[in-house]
């Protein structure tokens, strides 16, 4: 696993072979396309709205491990040994999208600036996207 910060953004790739060079090599590839499509979105971006780009702010992570003093929760595959905590900042739907890319991963949770509720975006099998927003009350 590989993870760059760049200008503010977070750019990460993981990948599996059976050397070391072979899986550096194949997570470099995946990072060069990453790369461009940052820099594409970046250039996008200040064209349309006339000022630098701000690109994608980063997510401070906390990972906590599940202690033995704490609760722990068996599920039915297996247990929860990990926490990841992070602070949130209000960004639009596209903004989560646009994250979610450069990060690669295939869902993000996001504090929703248009509604001010926590939303989890999502890619959906045919390359669409979902959205999970909870109902009050």
């Amino acid at each position: 696993q590989v993870t760059l910060k760049v200008n503010g953004s977070v750019l990460r790739a993981e990948q599996r072979a059976a050397s070391t060079t072979a899986a550096i090599n194949a997570a470099a590839e995946v990072l060069d396309r990453r790369i461009e499509k940052f820099k594409s979105r970046v250039y996008r971006s200040q064209r349309a709205r006339h000022t630098p780009a701000l690109g994608v702010q980063e997510a401070e992570e906390q990972v906590l491990p599940v202690t033995a003093t704490e609760e722990s929760t068996t599920l039915p595959d297996g247990e929860l040994v990990r926490i990841k905590g992070f602070d949130m900042e209000p960004i639009t739907v596209a903004e989560a999208a646009g994250q979610m890319r450069l990060l690669g991963h295939t869902f993000f949770m996001f504090l929703n600036a248009e509604s001010g509720g926590y939303n989890l975006l999502y890619l959906r099998d045919d390359g669409d996207y979902g959205l999970i927003q909870p109902k009050s009350g």
